[in-house]
């Protein structure tokens, strides 16, 4: 049974993965993929079957990094983490921690 189990498992994790590297197929999608492109990022998608759009652009060091904060809008990243009062190290980064907003932790629920 557990053979079996492995091997379906498997099959359904490869055949998730296609989702996720689908090209743009709808005007909205495309138009967001060129805009994405232009800001120097990549058109991809996320959530269950690979619903979800997004821009993924390159993380690079925020100038700010460390800097005290208590709003995420004080910071180059838009992430002020709830533990260190801080702004968060890297741009264009997700954040899977407590943030601060107004200087209230708020818990952030990662997608995947």
């Amino acid at each position: 049974m557990k053979p079996a189990f492995l091997v379906f498992a498997v099959m359904f994790l490869v055949s998730c993965v296609d989702g996720y590297e689908r090209p743009p197929k709808t005007s909205d999608e495309k138009a967001m993929a060129a805009s994405c492109q232009a800001e120097g990022g990549q058109f991809a998608r996320t959530g269950i079957a690979a619903q979800m759009t997004y821009c993924k652009k390159p993380e690079q060091p925020a100038k700010d990094a460390g800097k005290s904060c208590s709003d995420g809008s004080q910071c180059e990243t838009q992430t002020c983490l709830a533990a260190t009062k801080t702004c968060a190290p890297v741009v264009n980064r997700s954040y899977c921690e407590p943030i601060l907003e107004r200087g209230e932790t708020i818990n952030v629920l990662c997608a995947d």
